[in-house]
């Protein structure tokens, strides 16, 4: 497989969204949120990303692509969440947050 055969590959994009999406569901979740609900939103992320991978491919329209992509959008970046984005998401999700104490004295 050369480059531009990766570059079609439904799939092999779908894996390379799934490893980033962890930075994009950081950006999202908030450190405050119960786990239930951190783990929901970045099951959403995932679908849409998912969702989205396949209308720019232009396989929106193809179920079960649809299916196959966001499965792997979703495994993808659980598996790069748990292997080796854990600690790169944190501080992006503290940073992010939008419950900061603020001193308006100041």
């Amino acid at each position: 497989m050369d480059l531009i055969d990766f570059l079609r590959d439904t799939p092999s994009w779908a894996l390379l969204l799934g490893v980033a999406n962890p930075l994009l569901v950081s950006l999202v979740n908030q450190p405050h949120w119960s786990k239930p609900v951190r783990q929901t939103v970045a099951v959403l992320v995932a679908v849409v990303v998912g969702v989205l991978g396949c209308l720019a491919d232009g396989t929106l329209g193809e179920t079960r692509t649809v299916l196959q992509v966001v499965a792997i959008v979703a495994v993808a970046s659980h598996a790069a969440y748990k292997t080796l984005l854990h600690h790169v998401t944190t501080p992006i999700e503290e940073a992010t947050s939008r419950k900061q104490d603020y001193d308006l004295a100041s």
